[in-house]
């Protein structure tokens, strides 16, 4: 296996997004939407993160198709996630109505990023640009619920976000804990997990208070 310390820590950050997912699919019956876009971020979350992971660990030649199959493949994973970012956070700030045309636009927007990467541009770049204003968007409408209802879960959520935007800039910073052992790239992965773990718990209390309206709008 090669740089193992990266590919452990990319498949930990699966593990943990799967997991999510999965609990916050099976344990309430209420507000089965906007569960099932908050299990499609953190599942989409995980995908990227196994098949970065994946090439890192056994297609390290970035000029082998298997590098670059996965290397578009973990991007694609990203748009989704961004895709599901758009419409949860559409639905926790406008309700489910107006959801709908956020989700018409968000996936002719993910369409687009596609085309982008298979026929343009596979710089991960491009996955940045796309990825950035979603989440800027669930930072804004996390800050605003929790504004709104004074709800200390939606600032754990708020934490997460910013969190990741951290987590980014020390990856691109490369700022590791040893060049060989524990690369920058584990120690983005390490925020990257406790990152996922506080959206996590907003996600989960949001679910479970199907009587708390949207901030903008009469129903979930």
């Amino acid at each position: 296996m090669f740089e193992p310390d990266v590919t452990l820590t990319d498949y930990i950050v699966t593990v943990e997004c799967v997991f999510f997912a999965y609990l916050l699919l099976s344990a309430m019956p209420d507000q089965r939407f906007l569960r099932i876009w908050f299990a499609v971020f953190f599942f989409m979350a995980g995908a990227a993160a196994f098949l970065g992971g994946t090439r890192h660990g056994f297609f390290p030649d970035r000029a082998s198709s298997a590098n670059q199959m996965l290397d578009v493949a973990s991007m694609v994973a990203l748009g989704l996630t961004s895709l599901a970012a758009w419409i949860f956070g559409a639905v926790i700030l406008f309700g489910r109505r107006v959801s709908r045309i956020a989700t018409a636009v968000a996936s002719i927007e993910f369409v687009l990023y596609v085309v982008c990467l298979l026929f343009y541009s596979k710089s991960f770049l491009v996955a940045i640009v796309n990825y950035l204003p979603s989440a800027i968007f669930a930072l804004s409408v996390f800050g605003l619920f929790g504004i709104r209802y004074r709800a200390r879960a939606a600032w754990v959520g708020v934490a997460g976000v910013l969190l990741i935007f951290i987590g980014a800039a020390a990856q691109q910073a490369k700022l590791g804990l040893h060049p060989d052992y524990f690369t920058y790239n584990s120690v983005y992965h390490v925020i990257q997990a406790i990152a996922m773990y506080l959206v996590f718990v907003f996600a989960r209390w949001l679910v479970g208070n199907p009587d708390l309206k949207p901030v903008f709008g009469r129903d979930r």
